[in-house]
């Protein structure tokens, strides 16, 4: 069955604003000259810093997409940020180097000190490894055990209000966090891997961790984020499918078919 006018992708989202974040599948090196990120890069256009630096793909790189970590990408499409009223949005590759001293870090820390909360009071990150995960897969992988050990602390250090990621196929919203606990200052983390493929990550524990809000692998859907004035926001998932019962995940726990999150959000910066 061909797609009508009124399903065809490119209908949909032709008129509306769009602004990716490089994932592991978009790293996909070319077949005959092996550079990296040829069709993210080409496809679209982000507002850039720099024309795109991007290098070749190894063979290791090859083989084991989620293994791959400080990858030749800078500028471009790889990180940018964005400002659409009151919030100041910042975009980052977690499969470039962002390490100290390399062009991805250096440009975020003086992104984050260029903002004036006076004047843009919120400050939103899309990543698309989370830093924090409540499910069993990608624990150990090098892209959120680096980006807790770097990145975290110019989140906590600017009060960044929230954390967006996806890779895992399943919904998790997190407290505000800092280093594992509840800190009321700190950003919420959300992943939102549910809006398309198959949404049954298993969970890593059966209790949820201490800085876990609420989670899900049993639903589709996609979050959305109103902000209020400078100090408070409603943040709300709204879910649109769920999993039928033999594609319900590992370790899968029974939840409500009708499950929603809403919830206010104070800004954390003035606190």
């Amino acid at each position: 069955m061909y797609p009508t006018p009124l399903t065809n992708p490119c209908r949909l989202l032709s008129p509306k604003p769009l602004y990716t974040a490089a994932g592991n599948h978009d790293a996909e090196g070319d077949l005959i000259t092996g550079q990296l990120y040829q069709s993210y890069e080409n496809r679209f256009r982000m507002p850039q810093i720099a024309p795109a630096i991007i290098g070749k793909a190894t063979k290791k790189q090859d083989v084991h997409l989620n293994a791959m970590y400080q990858l030749p990408y800078d500028y471009g499409n790889s990180f940018y940020s964005y400002t659409y009223g009151m919030t100041h949005n910042i975009v980052l590759n977690s499969f470039a180097d962002f390490e100290p001293g390399s062009n991805q870090y250096k440009w975020l820390v003086n992104d984050l000190n260029s903002i004036n909360r006076d004047i843009t009071p919120w400050v939103a990150v899309v990543v698309h490894c989370p830093i924090y995960n409540t499910f069993s897969q990608h624990q150990g992988d090098p892209q959120p055990v680096s980006m807790k050990k770097y990145l975290e602390p110019l989140f906590v250090k600017h009060r960044v209000n929230f954390v967006l990621s996806g890779h895992l196929h399943a919904y998790m919203r997190s407290k505000n966090v800092v280093n594992n606990a509840y800190t009321p200052t700190g950003p919420i983390h959300i992943v939102l891997g549910n809006g398309g493929r198959q949404a049954n990550a298993p969970f890593q524990n059966e209790i949820p961790e201490e800085w876990v809000a609420i989670r899900d692998h049993t639903t589709y859907g996609y979050g959305t984020i109103e902000y209020l004035n400078a100090t408070m926001a409603l943040y709300e998932w709204i879910q649109t499918g769920h999993n039928s019962t033999e594609d319900q995940g590992e370790n899968f726990l029974s939840v409500p078919k009708n499950m929603s999150d809403l919830v206010y959000i104070e800004n954390q910066y003035y606190l």
